[in-house]
């Protein structure tokens, strides 16, 4: 590093970029957070992408005003650490007041222009810390690999210490906390600097740190709103009007969870109309401000009277004193239904150990207590990861976890893995049953039948993979006005069983679907999608349907993916102006955004690289175009593939997620500083390692399973461990690339080097929602082998610059 490039001072640079690169991954991943909580989860992909476009446009502007930022670089980068640290506490409340309609902001006219001022106050913080990035790499040509290294490094950091913050701070105010770094950041830069300069920082690093603390300190602080649509919105409507009241609160990695009681909640878990009993006083447990289950307070077997009459009840009519397993269960009435029934013992699988430890504490005394007897054992594990490392046999296998789920939501979970609703899942399931148990399902009815009949194909699939000689005589549907239960056994429903069965759903007011003919309102459609999935015919059972309705698996764990085009029109033609809340929204986004953003990356392309053109280097830049994309789109596609195979091994989407993300990164960063200090040609070395990156990430990709499956009964602290020592040796080599490739274009053609952060920055923009995609509809393995040939095509692009 000279001092006309860099300032003179290693530190002045290297050490402000670490916590720049900190602080914008802890804003992304705390404005996710938020969001999930604040809005919905399908607001992820519009985070990532404004993020990655922040990035793509930063090298857009310095490639077109590359002099004036040689020429004034170490001034401008100043001014910007002053404005990264202030942009963190002024856009993201100002966006509170304009974040825009969750279902209606992709309706034709003016739905789509009330996103525009909401994107562009996000879109700040990352095009500033993109600009700052891009500066250093420009100006320290000398130590490229070093300071790339150490912005991969920064990054990881980033995702450590947001993996650690969630736990501790409300997800409404969680992205203040990225000012912290930043403040860091220029403060560090200015140790050295005039007088005027040091006044204009502490001013900055006083106004950045004074915001935050009064969101963080003061309860008169104002709070950003929940989504009108979340039943989270209701509820506290009724607060204010003293009609509910907030028993507890705390953040968790699967969300923030809040307790609510109400005389007004009377939540009947789908009991039939034959149901004589009123629903009993009751708590409302919300996660990420949706409703995820209900608390029955009071211990009276009287007031539980209601749970007999529920589609729930009917299994047990096959059982004296089982041995019942629930995945999932979150407000304890399927314990209090399995103790009416004579249970002799309750296995109870709940994922969240915040969950469990506010009932045990915070929620003893209403109701939280039925979790703890001598009849109840709660796992505190992914219910996944349950199924397949249990040796205990079951009577009855309820799925909670999918009970709770809302049956009808716009399709908003489109997008979300689910490893419990797979055909794999299914098949370990019944395979984990004693003779003649069964594994249940509950599902809220939607019109036409979509959850129910995919269900029953995920079961029918599981059976026939498991190799049972008859699927159709192991599964059975019945229905009441509100529910569906999906029964699935190891053995085959004799007459005498199902005789059972239909007296016990007499009384829940339903009736057998199948076998049978029972006549409902769309018995009609049902019979139609059940003969569909009995053909098994995977294509015909594609044209078949309105919805997609074909089983999950753990390569494509999508269960609440079913949109089709044919659907569209069916959904317009009924719901009219309302047809965006009925439809498969999340999916919609996710095509919108991909658009969109490819749209926007190639206008922000265009023209700097037509001024190269003109200035008779396209041959060259055409070269780098295809370098830096092939290198942004293989290492999206590579994180993306990872993030989804290690959710399932390790048990928890986020713990996962953050392994995945903070491994790569900082592996990543470690490879670009060590191939730094190589006495090797740059084009040798990335010639080494897009041939060594190929050969690893193939024996990565087809082998993992087996590994996983060596390693099925470590404790998850050790499937963590192992997952970390796994992605470091294809991450350290993906660190190979960006930054020799940039120090070549520094001896070459500096001209390049801005718009090469730009085209990278882009192609993650474009790769993260199009990984989403294929990975929908090709699965993990399709998109891994993308990111093993993107990497491979590395080679030849290389030649040309």
């Amino acid at each position: 590093m000279t001092s006309e490039s860099c300032g003179g001072n290693n530190k002045a640079v290297s050490i402000p970029l670490f916590f720049v690169s900190l602080s914008i991954i802890l804003f992304e991943l705390s404005l996710i957070k938020s969001l999930s909580y604040l809005k919905f989860s399908h607001f992820t992909y519009l985070v990532i992408s404004i993020a990655l476009l922040g990035f793509c446009a930063s090298g857009t502007l310095i490639s077109l005003l590359r002099d004036s930022f040689l020429k004034k670089g170490q001034s401008l980068l100043n001014l910007l650490l002053i404005l990264q640290v202030l942009s963190y506490s002024a856009c993201y409340p100002v966006s509170w007041n304009l974040a825009p309609d969750s279902f209606f902001f992709l309706s034709p006219g003016a739905g789509f222009l009330t996103l525009i001022p909401f994107i562009i106050l996000l879109f700040m913080p990352f095009f500033i810390a993109g600009l700052i990035t891009g500066l250093v790499l420009l100006l320290c040509r000398r130590n490229t690999g070093l300071l790339y290294g150490i912005n991969l490094v920064g990054s990881g950091a980033g995702g450590a210490v947001f993996l650690l913050l969630m736990f501790y701070v409300e997800p409404g105010i969680l992205p203040f906390s990225a000012a912290a770094p930043a403040a860091a950041a220029a403060a560090i830069r200015f140790i050295s600097s005039a007088a005027g300069q040091k006044r204009a920082v502490l001013l900055a690093v006083m106004v950045s740190v004074l915001i935050p603390a009064f969101f963080f300190i003061s309860p008169a602080a104002p709070r950003p709103k929940i989504d009108q649509y979340k039943a989270g919105a209701y509820i506290r409507e009724l607060e204010k009007q003293d009609m509910a009241e907030l028993v507890c609160s705390r953040s968790g990695a699967q969300g923030m969870i809040e307790c609510f009681k109400s005389d007004t909640f009377h939540d009947t878990l789908f009991a039939g109309l034959m149901n004589p009993h009123a629903p009993p006083a009751q708590l409302s447990v919300l996660i990420d401000g949706e409703k995820a289950g209900t608390i029955f307070t009071g211990n009276s077997r009287e007031n539980d009277g209601i749970l007999d009459y529920t589609p729930q009840a009917v299994p047990y009519s096959l059982f004296e004193n089982p041995r019942v397993l629930l995945l999932g269960e979150v407000g304890g009435t399927n314990i209090r239904l399995a103790r009416r029934m004579g249970a002799r013992r309750i296995t109870v699988v709940q994922p969240d150990s915040v969950l469990v430890d506010l009932l045990l504490n915070d929620l003893k005394g209403y109701g939280g207590e039925v979790f703890f007897g001598e009849d109840v054992r709660v796992v505190t594990v992914d219910p996944r990861a349950f199924l397949e490392h249990t040796e205990q046999r079951f009577d009855i296998i309820h799925f909670s976890e999918a009970e709770g789920m809302p049956a009808f939501s716009g399709g908003i979970y489109s997008l979300n893995e689910d490893y419990l609703l797979t055909t794999e899942a299914a098949e370990t399931a019944l395979r984990i049953l004693s003779a003649g148990g069964v594994v249940s399902v509950v599902r809220g009815l939607q019109r036409p039948p979509r959850d129910s009949l995919r269900i029953f194909s995920t079961f029918h699939a599981a059976l026939e993979r498991g190799g049972w000689a008859a699927p159709d005589e192991n599964l059975l549907m019945m229905e009441n006005y509100l529910a569906s239960l999906t029964m699935a056994s190891g053995s085959a429903f004799s007459r005498d069983r199902i005789n059972q069965i239909s007296a016990a759903a007499e009384r829940s007011g339903s009736r057998i679907i199948f076998p049978g003919d029972g006549q409902t309102e769309d018995s009609d459609t049902l019979r139609r999608g059940i003969s569909l999935i009995l053909e098994g015919e995977p294509r015909a059972l594609r044209r078949g349907y309105i919805f997609d309705i074909t089983p999950p698996t753990d390569s494509r764990p999508y269960f609440h993916h079913f949109f089709r085009l044919r659907s569209l029109k069916w959904i317009r033609d009924n719901y009219s102006d309302l047809y965006l809340y009925h439809t498969e929204l999340g999916y919609l986004i996710l095509l919108s955004v991909l658009v969109s953003v490819i749209i926007f990356s190639i206008l922000l392309l265009t023209f700097p690289l037509l001024r190269l053109g003109k200035a008779g280097e396209g041959r060259r830049s055409a070269s780098a175009v295809s370098f830096f994309l092939l290198i942004g789109f293989g290492f999206m596609f590579f994180e993306m593939v990872c993030i989804q195979r290690f959710s399932l091994f390790i048990g928890d989407p986020v713990i996962s997620a953050s392994a995945v993300i903070i491994s790569i990164l900082i592996a990543s960063g470690a490879g670009s500083i060590v191939q730094a200090g190589l006495k090797i040609p740059v084009k040798r070395r990335i010639r080494f390692a897009s041939v060594i990156l190929p050969g690893l990430m193939l024996v990565f990709l087809f082998f993992l399973d087996d590994i996983f499956g060596c390693a099925v009964s470590m404790e998850m602290e050790g499937r963590y461990l192992l997952s970390v020592l796994l992605l470091l040796p294809p991450s350290f080599f993906m660190g190979w690339f960006f930054a020799p490739a940039l120090e070549n274009l520094h001896r070459t053609n500096r001209r390049l080097v801005p718009l090469a952060w730009g085209i990278n920055g882009a192609a993650s923009v474009v790769a993260a929602p199009l990984a989403t995609l294929f990975l929908i509809s090709f699965g993990s393995v399709a998109v891994g082998v993308a990111a093993m040939v993107l990497y491979a095509c590395v080679l030849p692009a290389v030649k040309g610059f």
